[in-house]
């Protein structure tokens, strides 16, 4: 139902905040950047909702996030369809075949991310350049390139932001821990006041 459906995307939003380095603020508006482009690929809401959190714990601004991010997922999904030289350099830094990852894309998009990624950050670690990848993709804008940097340079906080939203989406028990946070909290004040109240 639509109210589950609300209570499962507030659940791994409060999850994702609560985590993170980030507000929920920040996720959401990141994430609300990133629907259209998401969806269009393939990802679902809890892989959209795991890519905007991971953006925003890598200190990507929203608007340059968003717009590089959208412009990324474009461009691995045109690959995925349409092959060629960008599709093989996809798969060549995660480290598939080009059908390999075309296939990843389009069954399991987050997989395919996830590998590219990682790649681009075992390049860095190692010291390679990733200049040639980028102009190979046609992805030469600085913000772009910064924003697919930040997350390559944490891909284990990336691969976590990814399933703690996946986990969150379906067992919706982060805003149910929240809630009871919060009333405990509001009924320990109250007992306090109460006590205070009827010492005088």
């Amino acid at each position: 139902t639509a109210s589950e459906d609300f209570d499962n995307l507030a659940s791994m939003l409060v999850a994702l905040g609560n985590a993170g380095t980030s507000t929920e603020g920040a996720i959401l508006e990141l994430t609300s950047r990133l629907v259209g482009a998401g969806t269009q690929a393939g990802l679902t809401e809890d892989e959209i909702f795991g890519l905007g959190a991971a953006l925003a714990n890598a200190g990507v601004e929203a608007q340059a996030g968003g717009t590089a991010w959208s412009k990324v997922l474009r461009g691995m999904n045109d690959a995925a369809i349409d092959g060629g030289v960008t599709l093989n350099e996809f798969a060549r830094i995660a480290g598939m075949s080009a059908q390999e990852f075309a296939t990843a894309f389009k069954q399991e998009p987050t997989k395919a991310i996830m590998a590219f990624v990682a790649g681009l950050g075992e390049m860095q670690k190692s010291g390679q350049s990733t200049t040639a990848v980028f102009e190979t993709l046609e992805m030469t804008d600085s913000r772009l390139i910064a924003s697919v940097t930040a997350l390559a340079l944490q891909t284990e906080k990336t691969a976590g932001a990814f399933a703690l939203a996946h986990h969150e989406y379906g067992s919706g028990q982060a805003i149910i821990e929240e809630y009871s946070k919060k009333a405990a909290t509001t009924a320990n004040e109250y007992e306090t006041a109460s006590a205070v109240n009827g010492s005088f």
